[in-house]
């Protein structure tokens, strides 16, 4: 039987529920699984690849020392069943799967699509530069410069979008609440790195998109049509760097630039500083990839050595977010609950005193 017969049948048996069905449950769950094929996730082959590679070079210089290299005694270094089978990392697991189906619904809006939209921030923007100077830009010739530079600025307007929505998620306690989710981890794994509430997600997209969206919009008005970056496997080249080292930030592996370069990058270590319970380390290395919005915002946290962490929310019943639908209900269940405590507090002051 071929796929056209397939879908045939299942139209006949479903009937209008088909489309629904195919688009916002089927395809999220294939999307979610074959995700090891498409570049632009940290879970991509190569990228997984890459990390472990880095893994066993930390495994054979820092953790083995001196002891005889083996397939077993790296195996469970980077894969310890104490991190990989802990209930936290199966509540990751299950949130990976079910965040395919939550995100869709968030995203499959077409006013909440275009509202994460950096293309409908750079058109926006290109009409408004339009509007204030008038007729289309000066059509500069593009050139392999011009690209370049719009490639490095891609990454900084991308990377301060993320770090300013990070920034605000734990500094507005409304956004705490959603936030909360992805530190609810007590351990890290690459998985660890979706457990995103959707209306978390979407604030950060929604800045990457404002701030991407702005720069496309001034380079289309200058150089009068779209300009693109340079690119490796359909991801931003200087991006792609990144995501050779990503999935080492939701670790247990510690991997540190150094105390120079960790200034200019933000080094896996310094992410799972931000993740620790730790009050020394509360508000700090919000930063995605350039760790010097950190230093701009006095939030940079170098280590000089390696740090003993745990992870987690610091103060919290863990049982408020060991499952999934807590995971997405307790913001919800907490910001309604601190409304009502300030409602309350503020009926009592407005009647005199507090009995």
């Amino acid at each position: 039987m071929d796929l056209s017969n397939l879908k045939n049948i299942l139209k006949g048996l479903l009937g209008v529920f088909y489309e629904p069905i195919r688009d916002y449950i089927f395809a999220p769950v294939w999307g979610a699984v074959t995700s090891v094929f498409h570049s632009g996730y940290t879970l991509f082959w190569l990228y997984l690849i890459t990390a472990l590679f880095i893994a066993f070079l930390s495994y054979a210089f820092n953790y083995a020392k001196g002891e005889k290299l083996s397939l077993a005694g790296f195996f469970k270094f980077c894969a310890p069943k104490e991190i990989f089978l802990h209930r936290s990392s199966i509540v990751d697991y299950k949130f990976y799967f079910a965040n395919a189906f939550a995100l869709k619904l968030v995203y499959g809006s077409s006013i909440l699509g275009a509202v994460v939209s950096a293309q409908f921030f750079s058109g926006r923007f290109r009409d408004f530069l339009e509007w204030l100077f008038g007729g289309t830009g000066p059509e500069w010739e593009l050139t392999v410069f011009s690209r370049a530079i719009y490639t490095v600025l891609t990454l900084l307007a991308f990377d301060f979008g993320i770090f300013l929505g990070h920034l605000l998620e734990h500094k507005v306690p409304f956004l705490w609440e959603f936030h909360k989710t992805h530190h609810s981890a007590e351990v890290l794994n690459p998985i660890t790195n979706y457990r995103n509430h959707p209306l978390d997600k979407l604030l950060e997209n929604f800045f990457v998109a404002v701030f991407t969206g702005a720069l496309a919009g001034v380079f289309g008005y200058l150089y009068s049509g779209w300009v693109t970056e340079y690119t490796v496997l359909s991801v931003s080249s200087l991006f792609f760097f990144y995501l050779l080292v990503a999935n080492l930030r939701h670790s247990h592996i510690w991997i540190s630039y150094g105390w120079s370069l960790s200034h200019i990058f933000s080094s896996p270590a310094m992410h799972q500083i931000h993740h620790s319970a730790a009050e020394k380390h509360f508000d700090k290395n919000y930063a995605f990839i350039f760790s010097f919005w950190d230093y701009l915002a006095g939030s940079l946290y170098v280590p000089r050595e390696r740090e003993k962490l745990s992870w987690g929310l610091y103060n919290e019943d863990r049982r408020k977010y060991d499952s999934v639908w807590k995971l997405y209900l307790m913001p919800f269940i907490e910001v309604s609950s601190g409304l009502w405590r300030r409602k309350e507090i503020a009926r009592r002051l407005a009647g005199g005193r507090v009995k």
